[in-house]
């Protein structure tokens, strides 16, 4: 597997040896701790790969990158194996990252013993992510407090990730499966681009807050 960077999640996270970095290559996740075990990039760092991995188990795409992952190791000859996968990762880069980069962030900077002042502030050492945590603010803006945008990004994010045209092609015929026809709205990273284009930011808190008294003290009160 090679190196990740910001241009690839199959590559390093970070790279050098100073600072806290790791590794989501979609079978697993692994991360370095650097010089300091205890430093908020190693929490960070940490975070930021489970969340990768937690994506991919929690949904159906998560699952289709699974699967064309091991298909890819198993039968290395098949190129088109490794394409699809490729293709696949491509097509849920940013939606991946900005759930990754968020979510981790965010949580790091809830602990005191980390002494940060905004979030942001903790990517310092890794500016090409600041643009995915900038996107998930964004879609969270309407939310007060940490928790609650970390609710609604997770609720966001999973609802790209959940494609039923994609994963009823794929289950079909998993060797003749060809990703590249179906229509971009249906990819983790086309349905982050419409949401974010076209969800004003008031929508999900007002969806929010009629949910609970419609969907679930209604059905207590029976």
């Amino acid at each position: 597997m090679p190196p990740f960077d910001d241009q690839d999640i199959t590559r390093l996270l970070l790279d050098g040896n100073s600072h806290s970095h790791g590794a989501h290559h979609h079978l697993g996740w692994e991360t370095y701790a650097g010089a300091q075990s205890a430093d908020p990039d190693a929490n960070l760092t940490t975070l930021h790969e489970s969340f990768h991995n937690e994506l991919n188990n929690l949904t159906a795409y998560g699952f289709l990158l699974q699967v064309y992952a091991l298909l890819a190791k198993a039968n290395r000859q098949e190129e088109k194996y490794v394409a699809i996968f490729e293709y696949l990762v491509a097509q849920s880069r940013e939606a991946h990252e900005v759930y990754a980069t968020f979510i981790s962030t965010t949580i790091t900077a809830e602990k005191k013993e980390n002494k940060a002042g905004q979030p942001v502030d903790l990517l310092k050492n890794y500016p090409g992510y600041r643009k995915h945590y900038e996107k998930g603010r964004l879609l969270t803006a309407a939310f007060q407090g940490h928790y609650l945008q970390e609710v609604a990004l997770t609720a966001i994010i999973i609802s790209c990730f959940q494609s039923r045209a994609i994963s009823e092609r794929a289950r079909r015929d998993l060797t003749g499966f060809q990703p590249d026809h179906l229509d971009y709205a249906e990819f983790p990273d086309g349905r982050l681009s419409l949401l974010g284009r076209k969800l004003p930011a008031t929508y999900l808190r007002q969806s929010f807050e009629d949910f609970p008294p419609q969907h679930v003290f209604s059905h207590a009160a029976t």
